[in-house]
């Protein structure tokens, strides 16, 4: 009787070839990490730039509506900071504070008589009951802020900074002033990698709004637009 030989072929891998499977998932590993916590460090930062600009165009509709004008006090400029340090009135304990970084004031608190003529901006909503400032936004009781995205995930991963410590903007959302004030916004590991990029939002004295990224350093560089928002 003949017998047919079954030849026996040896299962998985050998030594070499695990080496060479770990080297290259070690590459690839080395390249897509960094580079996908590059992508969520980029994102917060212009999410939070996007934060900054929707805010300021809600403000300027809100101060065309009630005609009422606002002095930006910021009393430090070109020096990063937190955002609650800057544009955020709520902190990180739930309470508001610095109220006084928006001053507003217009003819109708004028003519209730209040003892000040301008009022920080989160208490001229509840003076402007009944206005359109007290519903178009839904905040609280019509309140005026820098923006309305407070305490966000985004606002605790960021350092921002402004060009000017103060400015006014007038209706509808105008300024006097020619010369434009700007927002920067960079990720709080810009230090540890230099190609994140830090966003810019510029207001020009005519209360267009313009986005971009900044070019060079706080004090000296300049904000490259990337579009308009009417």
């Amino acid at each position: 009787m003949l017998h047919n030989p079954i030849n026996k072929t040896s299962e998985g891998f050998s030594l070499l070839e695990m080496v060479v499977a770990a080297a290259i998932l070690s590459a690839i590993s080395a390249w897509a990490i960094p580079s996908y916590f590059k992508i969520i460090r980029q994102g917060e930062v212009d999410r939070y730039a996007q934060f900054i600009e929707a805010g300021f165009y809600n403000l300027r509709t809100e101060l065309g509506t009630t005609r009422t004008s606002c002095q930006l006090n910021f009393g430090q400029a070109q020096s990063w900071v937190k955002p609650n340090d800057l544009l955020e009135f709520r902190q990180d304990n739930g309470v508001l504070a610095k109220t006084d970084r928006l001053s507003c004031c217009n003819s109708q608190i004028e003519k209730i008589k209040v003892t000040d003529e301008c009022h920080d901006g989160p208490l001229i909503g509840s003076l402007l009951s009944g206005s359109a400032s007290s519903s178009s936004t839904g905040g609280e009781q019509g309140s005026l802020r820098f923006i309305r995205v407070e305490g966000s995930q985004e606002s605790k991963r960021v350092y921002v900074a402004v060009s000017r410590p103060n400015y006014e903007l007038t209706p509808p959302g105008t300024s006097a002033r020619t010369e434009p004030i700007t927002f920067m916004v960079r990720s709080l590991d810009s230090e540890k990698d230099n190609t994140l990029r830090t966003r810019c939002v510029e207001i020009s004295g005519s209360g267009h709004l313009l986005s971009g990224t900044w070019d060079g350093d706080l004090k000296t560089g300049q904000c490259m637009t990337l579009g308009e928002n009417p």
